[in-house]
């Protein structure tokens, strides 16, 4: 964009990528693309807001995207410290509303991914519901898991790490 090339969205395109089917090298890709971002913003971000050749709604698009490991970092922080504020007041106060809170949050995200199990069920052809059901929960632990990644990516671009093994594909 810098050298006024255009990006346009295809709704139509197709890109097929091959799963990392196993936990490490699956944490490794996400920590390279996070800290990649990370990267970016550091060195692009002043450089993107201030371009004449980018349009405002682009420039704003782009910072947003490059700051989310950041702003992931402060939600996890936030979601973290009202936990513990919670399970604090449980033990020093009235438990009952803050149990009655919890279960209401855990119910509602049960709801919302089972209804994203469902949309899975429609989308594939030898599943069954409860396993559609299954792996849609199974998301909410590796969306906890993957909550982590950009103090890792931090920890990394902090180090000054500057070099990444790609990650490793069957062939």
């Amino acid at each position: 964009m810098f050298k006024d090339y255009r990006a346009l969205f295809l709704p139509t395109a197709i890109v097929y990528q091959e799963a990392v089917e196993k936990l490490r090298p699956l944490l490794r890709q996400r920590i390279r693309w996070c800290e990649g971002s990370m990267q970016c913003l550091f060195k692009y971000g002043v450089r993107i807001m201030t371009s004449p050749k980018i349009n405002t709604g682009v420039k704003v698009d782009m910072t947003l995207f490059l700051f989310l490991p950041f702003f992931s970092m402060l939600l996890n922080f936030a979601n973290i410290s009202s936990i513990l504020v919670q399970i604090t007041n449980i033990f020093s106060r009235k438990p009952i509303p803050v149990l009655i809170v919890f279960t209401t949050v855990i119910v509602f995200t049960l709801i919302i991914w089972f209804y994203m199990a469902l949309e899975y069920y429609r989308n594939t052809n030898n599943l069954s519901v409860l396993k559609c059901v299954w792996r849609a929960w199974q998301c909410i632990i590796y969306n906890v898991i993957l909550s982590f990644i950009p103090y890792a990516a931090l920890g990394y671009l902090l180090k000054g790490r500057s070099t990444w093994d790609k990650t490793a594909h069957a062939q």
